[in-house]
């Protein structure tokens, strides 16, 4: 609504204005009528009018006077001087020093109505072009303040730092501290840009007022990938760095209490130049990134996880074979269990993010060559839409990572479950249970265990070969390799003893053996447990 305040000193007359037309109705609201100069003068200062109403012949302070002071202190009031015939002359003098309209006594619902309405365009053409700069202005800001995380070369600085000064921007500090905030599972919260930037304009209003709080000067905006990246800077002898953490947690609190989702926040390093800032956002960017492995709704500080010790360490290979006879033998509890185990090695030795998606993408890919295996169809199995790497690129967590594992490796087994008949599965299972009773036999052969179980051996070798895709000497060589690695673990045996326990009668063939499956030797394996 647009502000308009009336003054007359005709009482008469001030009820005309006042009922005369349905002010509320054209975009108007009444906000104070004064019979005086004085007491409309007060009523402007309490009540900011954008429009005023102002008889010329008042007594004591009239229109004239009044209308000079007004214009002083609000250059952009709009001031329509009512006045009689006798005094035309004068109110045409006075638009010249600043009054926007003049309306002669006594004048019609329409006069008053077209005048108003002249006014009402040119403050709401005023208000979009005042608009229109402060945003062509904030959106200069974000691009000069996302260049700056980018990183400004050294020879370009001075010209920089001149650029922010002109969008008001000043940078000058002691030290300076980036964070970076990211709303946690933001692509399957929302699919519209014009939900996602409401949200993020409320989280920086609470950032902004907890950080108002402490007095340290600070720059919030959108940073990229609909991040809000804060920027502090201090002058003062706060210790950013113990400073930040208790107020980035708060921020955190008020957001899930506020809102119906959380967010996850990395802090950067306290850094003591303003071109160095750049390295605080790097810094803060990959705080973020541990909430894969932590999971969401955290603080997290770049000091804190710049200290931990990260591997990229021996990944059992015998997991992938594993999961791919589970597959075949329609283990889900042993599947879900190894999957379960994959997860535990990757938390356990604080595997990097990158080695972490490596992982998960092999175990993925022993899912989809079983599909192929089986002559099935992806397609049919997840539907024409699915894409299988970029479904896992795009979660958030490990944990979110590890249920998507599960639900196509779940999928693809069921798809298969009637190939399998009961028969064929018991054989499998009686093979086995002989060969773990066996394998320490040298002359453990296809025909010996066909022999154990009363079954033909070429019978025998079709089977093992539909239902998990192997060799009945794979199968053998399996096991042993299994009960060599249970060996190492437990026991400091010498290679020699490991292979005459498990079935070799040459350590040399046990450890050509042990390579091929795990794809180091057995001397290696030991040297690495030592390390």
């Amino acid at each position: 609504m647009i502000r308009v305040l009336i003054a007359d000193d005709e009482p008469h007359f001030r009820n005309y204005m006042e009922r005369v037309i349905a002010w509320e109705e054209l975009g108007f609201k009444i906000c104070g009528i004064c019979k005086n100069g004085e007491e409309a003068l007060e009523t402007t200062k309490e009540t900011f009018p954008d429009i005023v109403l102002l008889d010329i012949n008042m007594p004591g302070m009239d229109g004239i006077s009044l209308a000079r002071i007004l214009k002083q202190m609000n250059p952009n009031l709009y001031i329509v001087f009512v006045t009689g015939y006798s005094e035309f002359e004068y109110a045409r003098k006075a638009v010249q020093i600043g009054v926007d309209e003049y309306i002669l006594k006594p004048f019609t619902k329409e006069e008053l109505t077209n005048i108003m309405i002249k006014l009402k365009l040119k403050i709401q053409k005023q208000t979009a072009s005042l608009f229109n700069q402060k945003a062509d202005k904030e959106i200069v800001k974000e691009e000069l303040l996302k260049q700056l995380i980018r990183g400004i070369s050294p020879n370009r600085l001075e010209e920089f730092l001149e650029k922010l000064e002109r969008v008001d921007i000043q940078l000058s500090g002691t030290n300076y501290l980036v964070s970076v905030i990211e709303i946690d599972n933001i692509s399957n919260m929302w699919k519209q840009s014009d939900e996602i930037d409401l949200w993020k304009f409320g989280i920086s209003n609470v950032t902004q007022e907890v950080l108002n709080l402490e007095g340290i000067r600070h720059l919030i905006f959108n940073g990229f990938e609909d991040r809000i990246v804060s920027i502090l800077i201090n002058n003062s002898d706060i210790d950013l760095h113990e400073f930040t953490k208790p107020y980035y947690e708060s921020i955190n609190l008020l957001i899930k209490e506020y809102f119906s989702f959380t967010i996850s926040i990395g802090i950067g390093t306290v850094i003591k130049k303003a071109d160095d800032i750049a390295e605080s956002y790097r810094h803060a960017m990959a705080a973020l990134e541990e909430k894969f492995l932590l999971g969401p709704d955290r603080v997290i500080c770049y000091d804190d996880v710049a200290r931990q010790n990260r591997e990229a360490n021996f990944y059992r290979l015998d997991l992938n074979e594993s999961l791919l006879n589970c597959l075949r033998k329609h283990e889900k509890d042993e599947l879900l269990s190894i999957i379960d185990e994959a997860r535990q090695v990757i938390m356990d030795k604080n595997l990097t993010v990158d080695y972490a998606y490596m992982i998960i993408s092999g175990m993925m890919s022993i899912c989809l060559s079983y599909i192929t295996e089986m002559n099935g169809n992806i397609s049919e199995i997840y539907g024409s839409e699915f894409s299988p790497y970029s479904e896992l690129y795009a979660k958030g967590s490990l944990d979110e990572c590890f249920s998507l594992l599960k639900e196509i490796f779940l999928k693809a087994m069921d798809a298969f479950k009637v190939t399998y008949s009961k028969r064929g599965i018991e054989i499998v299972q009686q093979v086995q249970q002989y060969i773990e009773n066996n394998y320490k036999d040298p002359e453990l052969t296809v025909e010996k265990i066909a022999a154990g179980v009363f079954l033909d051996s070429s019978y025998i070798r079709r089977v093992i070969s539909r239902q998990i895709g192997c060799t009945v000497s794979d199968l053998v060589t399996n096991i042993r390799m299994k009960e060599a690695i249970r060996l190492m673990e437990h026991q400091e045996l010498s290679i020699g003893d490991i292979a005459e326990q498990i079935g070799y009668n040459e350590p040399g063939y046990f450890s050509k053996c042990f390579k091929k499956c795990y794809g180091i030797t057995p001397k290696q394996y030991y040297n690495q447990r030592k390390s």
